[in-house]
């Protein structure tokens, strides 16, 4: 059986871009979830900033269809609980940026 998360993982930490949400959707569940696990243990690396990388999380998962909780436990298992919550700013972020968006292009 394949690994989907683990290969989502590997191929998150090599990317130096995120993914579009249009390329995602052609992966399962646990390759997304795996892969912006990844994507932002590399990008904190990267930046030298986890609050970034976990708001960037929350931001990709949103982008790509994940619910909400699917990923904050990789950031709730830190020692600093504020990690979760820039996740979770980033997930409402990028909530809202689609609001916006499709309201201007019914209005437009």
């Amino acid at each position: 059986m394949k690994n989907h998360f683990g290969e989502g993982v590997m191929d998150g930490v090599r990317a130096y871009e995120p993914k579009s949400a249009n390329e995602m959707s052609q992966h399962c569940f646990d390759y997304r979830r795996g892969f912006v696990c990844g994507f932002a243990h590399s990008f904190g690396k990267r930046v030298d900033n986890r609050y970034m990388a976990a708001c960037r999380a929350g931001e990709l998962a949103r982008d790509y269809g994940l619910e909400r909780d699917a990923i904050a436990d990789f950031f709730h298992g830190s020692e600093d609980r504020g990690l979760q919550e820039y996740y979770y700013s980033g997930y409402e972020r990028s909530r809202r940026a689609d609001e916006i968006f499709f309201s201007a292009e019914a209005t437009g």
